[in-house]
């Protein structure tokens, strides 16, 4: 074993983590990790950092020996998923401040009660909401960032363009829908659990629909969509459209405004098409309204295409619900699922175009058990919530110092 390999293997089995030595050392965490996983040193390093190591190893296996100090593994990745300052875990818990600091970050405890103490607090609250957890946002922090030597976090604010999109089958197939419903003015409405990727179809259709001159878009911009009413809906289509109108005009002349813009539109051989998100939630009065502006023709022409996003519920209604029967009717529903088997090809799209550049950094055995997780159904097989396993997984492999994700990893968050 080469003499950077054994150095290793003792800093792991005190529990010292590559940046805590590092910072005893005075000795930059990159260029330390360097040399202990591949024996790497710069040339003005190379001639006393072994044997610096190899004393600071002596010595705090002296004190591990004298039981002066606990040594243990550095929790620090746990400690981010619990999403608390050091401030308040140490007013959970009563314990100092800066020791608490150099336990999470650094495994140097005043004795096993204290570690035993704070992990299993941690541990506690971490797993009274284990659920919710993995439905929450994760943001990968700066430093796991920087030591998966990727260029940012593949899973926060990922979408900057098109190309950052994976066309799965299931999006290709409800892009189509959407544009050939604008093309040939229909009513389609598109339906997928929470994270099932309808925010970033809707960002891709946008962009398409932006680049064409004979396409016009009318959005609602109403945040409460369980207020929108055909009230709100004509005043949308009138704002985009740039027409001339009166808010105080009574609802019959409001309409009659719209159908003559539509008409004014389709002359000038422009597409209108009403895009309206959080569909599930608008009242059953909202779809009937719609159902009616559908209706709007010249020469069996239709003037307005609708397009309705939302989860499972709208599609529920729609085919449970006697009084939408007209409108259910007149609705081309299409089903979003999930990532319908295609986990491993997204996980690695978002790292590759995160910088991973051909490393992997999910082994075998962690996709492996992505899959079991998702087949038990502790895992919802939809992208937001493979984002969020993924960068808790990635947070407790650089917590351990390790380059890889594994099963084990993946298992225990």
């Amino acid at each position: 074993m080469k003499q950077h390999q054994e150095q290793a293997a003792r800093l792991k089995s005190l529990g010292i983590s590559h940046r805590g030595a590092a910072k005893d050392l005075g000795v930059a965490a990159s260029t330390f990790s360097r040399y202990m996983l591949r024996g790497h040193l710069p040339d003005q390093l190379k001639a006393d950092t072994p044997g610096r190591v190899d004393r600071y190893l002596k010595m705090k296996e002296v004190e591990a020996r004298r039981g002066s100090n606990f040594i243990a593994a550095p929790i620090n990745g746990r400690f981010i998923l619990l999403g608390v300052t050091m401030e308040k875990l140490s007013e959970l818990t009563g314990m100092e401040r800066n020791a608490l600091k150099r336990g999470i970050y650094d495994g140097r405890w005043p004795d096993e009660a204290t570690y035993r103490h704070i992990v299993n607090s941690i541990e506690r609250e971490l797993c009274l909401d284990k659920e919710e957890r993995m439905l929450t946002k994760k943001a990968l922090p700066d430093e796991v960032v920087e030591y998966f030597n990727l260029r940012a976090d593949p899973f926060t604010d990922d979408v900057k363009g098109v190309d950052d999109i994976l066309d799965t089958p299931d999006l290709i197939a409800a892009e189509k829908k959407i544009m050939t419903a604008v093309d040939r003015a229909r009513f389609v409405a598109v339906t997928g659990e929470r994270g099932t990727g309808k925010t970033v179809l809707l960002k891709k259709v946008r962009s398409r629909l932006a680049k064409r001159q004979d396409v016009v878009i009318v959005d609602s911009f109403t945040v409460e969509k369980e207020h929108l009413g055909a009230s709100g809906i004509l005043d949308a289509i009138m704002e985009d459209l740039g027409a001339t109108w009166s808010k105080n005009h009574r609802l019959e002349m409001r309409a009659r405004y719209v159908a003559n813009a539509l008409k004014q539109k389709y002359a000038d051989g422009q597409k209108v098409v009403l895009v309206i998100d959080e569909a599930h939630l608008l009242p059953d009065q909202t779809l009937l309204a719609l159902k009616r502006l559908f209706e709007f023709e010249v020469n069996f022409k239709r003037l307005l295409a609708i397009v309705l996003v939302g989860q499972p519920a709208l599609a529920s209604r729609l085919k449970t619900n006697v009084a939408l029967a007209e409108v259910a009717m007149r609705v081309d529903l299409f089903k979003l699922r999930a990532l319908n088997g295609a986990f491993a090809h997204y996980l690695n799209h978002k790292l590759q175009r995160a910088g991973m550049n051909g490393k992997q950094i999910f082994d075998s055995s962690a996709l492996k058990a992505i899959h079991d997780r998702m087949k038990k159904g502790e895992l919802l097989n939809t992208p937001l919530a493979l984002n969020n396993l993924a960068a808790d997984a990635m947070i407790a492999a650089w917590d351990v110092r390790e380059k890889k994700v594994t099963a084990a990893m993946v298992e225990g968050v």
